[in-house]
């Protein structure tokens, strides 16, 4: 089954990034140079798997897309955003990437290893990277990282879903997304006993992924990775920083 990626370009930076004649997009963010968004895309086309790149996002973000891309004009949510582009790429029939286009070390060695992973695991994959491995390749970076069976890990700011599974959740992402910033909200949505293992720090993968399942319908798997590329995102000034100095120390 063919495998497409959407790429959702849609964010904009918090105000503590934004600057005069700088565009307000994330994804057009530089760092060392290039965007955000040329290295999410360079990374999807190096992959074998990926077959076809939507990249969803505003007019500036349309300038930005390469002529091999589909462009997808943004919606008002990020939930919007993929239902729009798993419209346009062909529904159903095809198994999908969502990729944040935040990840200014992504690489697609990275990629191709989540995504031959989580294709052969499962309907619905997340790559997890563990605090170590994460802090050997970014030491002293400023990142959040959860306990989960007795180890610090942090997420990859990417997906994979299959096309079924994908349509047949977009209810829930919906809730999800508005759920996101009331605790009671997502409480019920993903049950107390997951809100209260992640405060006290007892979580266990296994337990996460049959909740998940309950929730979605799907086989849900975390992929490990040893490659923290896929999980370096920015999210605030001191992200950003920090991936300036460490790219310049790389050049």
């Amino acid at each position: 089954m063919p495998l497409h990626a959407i790429i959702t370009a849609g964010g904009r930076l918090p105000k503590q990034l934004r600057a005069p004649n700088r565009s307000a997009v994330k994804a057009l963010l530089k760092v060392d140079g290039k965007s955000m968004l040329e290295v999410s895309t360079d990374a999807a086309q190096a992959c074998s798997a990926i077959s076809n790149i939507a990249i969803v996002g505003n007019n500036e973000v349309r300038a930005a897309t390469p002529a091999d891309c589909t462009f997808v004009a943004e919606g008002e949510t990020v939930v919007d955003n993929i239902w729009r582009a798993f419209d346009q790429l062909g529904g159903l029939s095809h198994d999908y990437l969502v990729l944040s286009p935040d990840l200014p070390f992504l690489n697609a060695s990275s990629l191709n290893t989540f995504i031959e992973n989580a294709r052969a695991d499962c309907e619905l994959g997340m790559p997890l990277v563990r605090g170590k491995d994460f802090l050997a390749q970014f030491p002293n970076a400023p990142n959040r990282f959860a306990r989960v069976d007795g180890q610090l890990i942090t997420m990859g700011s990417c997906l994979f879903l299959t096309g079924p599974i994908l349509k047949s959740n977009i209810p829930l992402m919906r809730d999800v997304y508005r759920s996101r910033k009331s605790l009671l909200r997502l409480a019920v949505l993903l049950g107390w006993s997951v809100l209260i293992g992640l405060v006290m720090g007892h979580l266990r993968l296994k337990a996460l992924e049959a909740r998940a399942k309950q929730l979605t319908g799907a086989e849900a798997r975390g992929i490990w990775l040893t490659d923290a590329s896929i999980a370096y995102d920015i999210d605030n000034r001191q992200n950003y920083e920090y991936a300036l100095k460490l790219g310049r120390r790389q050049a």
